[in-house]
């Protein structure tokens, strides 16, 4: 796996893979990913696409993914509103959360659509600033469920089951979800920036720990933490 960029301010990852097998797994970014010979296969729910040369997944929907050549992928981060509105934009109609197209695009269409990825941002709506202090609070360094949620009850003043609910109406999944996905952002910024090894950069991000870390990277990823670290992650 080559990480060609990855950056936790901005919310947009960008991964080149030989080859891709991701397992069930669902998680806070939508996702795009292009196969040069259309040998992409994605499975959500039921159905199941065949010989897909571009996709567009949409946020915190559970799917199965599999190549075996060359693909890029992008990750980009929104808000259900944003996300939504970028979908819009681009008029693009997604079923079952997935937009797929079989027809084979070069490398400079390629590039044109990736690069469109970015200006989802511009679609970003006013957060509510009560979901805006829980993804600040989230930017904060082995951070605990219990003790985020004291501190940011009293900074919104609402109980536990309401910002909840208010945060996974904005973000699409719950608060508990979204800290597991923080932390896995960090514990691959952590591998990339500090060059540690994959176990003690998810110690650092506040997973338990490898048995914990490995759940997570398998819920939200689709992949053994194992499968990541030992295609040598490199980062242009």
């Amino acid at each position: 796996m080559k990480i060609q960029s990855f950056n936790t301010a901005t919310g947009i990852y960008r991964f080149e893979l030989d080859q891709l097998e991701a397992d069930w797994h669902a998680h806070p970014a939508m996702e795009v990913i292009v196969a040069f010979d259309a040998s992409l296969q994605i499975e959500i729910g039921d159905t199941l696409y065949k010989d897909v040369a571009f996709a567009i997944i949409d946020a915190n929907i559970r799917h199965k993914v599999s190549a075996q050549n060359k693909v890029l992928v992008w990750m980009v981060e929104g808000t259900v509103q944003s996300l939504q509105a970028f979908y819009q934009y681009w008029d693009l109609t997604l079923e079952h959360g997935v937009y797929v197209q079989q027809t084979l695009i070069d490398e400079k269409r390629s590039n044109e659509w990736l690069a469109s990825c970015q200006s989802a941002k511009q679609f970003a709506k006013a957060i509510d600033p009560r979901v805006q202090l829980c993804l600040d609070y989230f930017q904060k360094k082995e951070i605990r469920y219990t003790d985020m949620m004291k501190a940011l009850q009293v900074q919104t003043h609402l109980s536990e089951s309401r910002l909840s609910h208010l945060f996974k109406k904005e973000m699409g999944l719950s608060l508990k979800k979204y800290l597991v996905w923080s932390r896995l952002r960090e514990t691959i910024q952590y591998v990339l920036s500090e060059e540690v090894n994959l176990y003690e950069a998810g110690l650092r991000s506040g997973f338990f720990d490898q048995a914990h870390l490995s759940k997570a990277f398998k819920q939200m990823l689709g992949l053994s933490p194992s499968t990541v670290y030992n295609s040598r992650m490199i980062q242009e």
